[in-house]
């Protein structure tokens, strides 16, 4: 397929359209995406279904900041949050979560050890964790849990990234 060679990583909808050769994108036409130097032929894009997003943070302004900033990417998504550790698993016992966005700093349990917990018992949940705390040690044992590291203040981008790459097919962890 001569226009597929030609499809880059990072195209748009508007790009696949040029390369197709027509003037005009059509938002009914699937959209078809291949990974960078695969070497495989394309796959049709995974539509984006609708999940539930838990948001851990102590301070309710972050919260409200989060829960918009994903709302706003995906609006049919649901949207819980939680104060510290102990609410987290207590809407988890509630709710069929697929995504946990955590913040670092939180009274009581931090958001790493909550994570860990967290990792032990729904492993299949995708996590991030936030926090402005951006040293190396912090950084080292959010990747150890395979959990995504977004710094403070938020980047909206940054956000629906993480967002993004849940669709995505799991990697599977190695053993260290």
């Amino acid at each position: 397929m001569r226009s597929m060679r030609a499809v880059k990583r990072g195209a748009t909808n508007r790009t696949l359209a040029k390369v197709r050769g027509k003037d005009r994108w059509n938002p009914q036409e699937p959209v078809v995406m291949i990974a960078p130097n695969s070497g495989r032929e394309p796959f049709p894009e995974h539509p984006i279904v609708s999940k539930t997003v838990i948001v851990v943070d102590d301070s309710r302004l972050s919260r409200m900041h989060v829960r918009g900033m994903i709302l706003r990417s995906q609006p049919d998504w649901t949207v819980i949050e939680a104060g510290n550790s102990d609410e987290l698993f207590a809407r988890l016992a509630e709710s069929d979560i697929q995504i946990a966005i955590i913040d670092f700093n939180m009274p009581g349990a931090n958001g790493i050890e909550a994570a860990t917990r967290l990792r032990a018992e729904r492993p299949e949940i995708d996590l991030a964790i936030i926090t402005a705390n951006g040293q190396d040690s912090v950084v080292a044992g959010i990747r150890a849990l395979g959990a995504a590291f977004m710094p403070k203040p938020l980047d909206e981008q940054q956000v629906m990234r993480f967002l993004a790459s849940t669709n995505l097919p799991k990697r599977r962890r190695t053993a260290p």
